[in-house]
């Protein structure tokens, strides 16, 4: 069989997360959940320079890079200061494909913010 890659190695990601959840800002917050196509690529990943590249349908951005015993994690800011965080879990690895959660913290400062957090898989390329 082929051996499974360490995680802390692996330097691209291509990422699909089909199911997320949704909040609105009523009183209480109410979470939807539905299906999507949502992919990207995390790639460029240097653990050295805790660095990374997320690349999607609109271009590409630099993000910040944290690995750890748990796995991968990609911050991005956009220009506006909103926050974009994707990690990549070491556990329940199958092959090539591992376990991960898109999370995206999208605010205006003159509308409710828009929040998501989405659940999928990114395979190692």
């Amino acid at each position: 069989s082929t051996p499974q890659p360490n995680i802390g190695t692996i330097k691209a990601f291509a990422c699909s997360f089909p199911v997320y959840a949704s909040a609105s800002w009523t009183t209480p917050p109410q979470v939807a959940s539905r299906t999507q196509e949502f992919t990207f690529r995390i790639d460029t990943i240097d653990p050295k320079k805790r660095q990374a590249r997320v690349v999607g349908t609109g271009g590409s951005a630099l993000a910040s890079l944290l690995t750890t015993p748990v796995g991968v994690t990609v911050i991005e800011q956009t220009p506006l200061g909103n926050v974009n965080m994707t990690t990549v879990f070491a556990a329940g690895q199958q092959g090539r494909t591992f376990l991960a959660v898109h999370s995206r913290h999208i605010g205006d400062p003159a509308a409710p913010p828009t929040v998501s957090q989405n659940y999928g898989t990114c395979e190692s390329q």
